[in-house]
């Protein structure tokens, strides 16, 4: 459980995005908005996604949902397809304020990406990446913030007050 803001870079488009994620009660429930541009909302109950728009001004109706590589999905292919790759660790760093344990995810041959990961030393939550091409860099994730003992069930529900996301 958690809650935090953070950009999400990739080619020419850069988002800042609030995230509040609780994993408590046995099922995880999670609201991602989007903070600059039209106003777009993603909720997450378990497995199940819906989108929410600006009513007013929705903007581009197609559009990725941004999941990211902090997805469950992430660490199920990392694993499937480790033989693709070379993992070594790269000492501690700071992001968002927090210790994180520096982690390279480099592909055997070039034809695929690879990976720089910046994992919270505490909780092994991811705070930064960054999806690497033959050497440049083609996606930026990182947290600016975050706060692991957030009142998620207040932050959920005070997510869009004015009501202007439908």
């Amino acid at each position: 459980t958690y809650a935090g803001t953070f950009t999400y870079i990739r080619g020419k488009e850069f988002n800042a995005m609030r995230i509040v994620h609780d994993a408590s009660g046995g099922e995880v429930r999670e609201s991602i908005l989007k903070l600059n541009g039209p106003k777009i909302e993603i909720r997450r109950w378990e497995d199940q996604i819906v989108c929410y728009h600006d009513s007013d001004q929705p903007g581009d109706l197609r559009h990725n949902v941004l999941l990211g590589p902090y997805s469950h999905s992430f660490n199920t292919r990392i694993i499937e397809s480790s033989h693709f790759y070379d993992l070594a660790l790269h000492g501690e760093d700071r992001i968002a304020d927090r210790r994180v344990i520096r982690l390279s995810i480099q592909p055997v041959n070039a034809d695929r990406f690879g990976y720089l990961l910046w994992l919270d030393y505490q909780t092994g939550l991811l705070l930064q990446s960054h999806l690497v091409e033959r050497g440049r860099v083609k996606e930026v994730f990182a947290f600016s913030d975050i706060d692991f003992t957030p009142d998620t069930q207040l932050l959920l529900t005070a997510i869009d007050p004015d009501r202007t996301i439908s």
